[in-house]
């Protein structure tokens, strides 16, 4: 199964998944600050939990490279789903999807692994016994 964050970014939205190996995939819509960066995108990894307001919690299989994953809509209304289905490719996702709801779909949409943020290093004592 997959581990990870992989985010898809469109212009001052984005769309990140979070893959635990238990099949569990935590979906989350992001914003940021019209003309300002992005910033450190690591950080996702710190707050990004099933309590976390606006997520929405989902299942996914793997079949070999191949992803299907089925969520709720970010609306709220517990009955939107959209399907998305396609392929890891080394540290990418690219993906397709389709809302049930509205029957809009997109092709192609290329999510990058955000690694987690390196947590600082402890530097080791030695104790001599002097």
């Amino acid at each position: 199964m997959l581990d990870g964050l992989y985010v898809h970014l469109d212009g001052d939205q984005a769309q990140a998944f979070r893959f635990q190996p238990d099949g569990v995939v935590l979906d989350v819509l992001l914003r940021k600050a019209k003309d300002e960066p992005w910033g450190d995108l690591t950080q996702v990894h710190t707050w990004l939990r099933e309590d976390t307001a606006g997520v929405v919690t989902a299942r996914y299989t793997m079949n070999g490279p191949r992803i299907r994953i089925e969520t709720l809509g970010h609306l709220g209304d517990g009955e939107r789903v959209t399907v998305w289905e396609g392929t890891l490719r080394g540290e990418k996702l690219v993906l397709d999807f389709f809302d049930h709801a509205s029957s809009r779909k997109g092709k192609g949409r290329l999510f990058e692994r955000i690694a987690a943020p390196r947590s600082p290093r402890r530097r080791s004592r030695i104790i001599d016994g002097r």
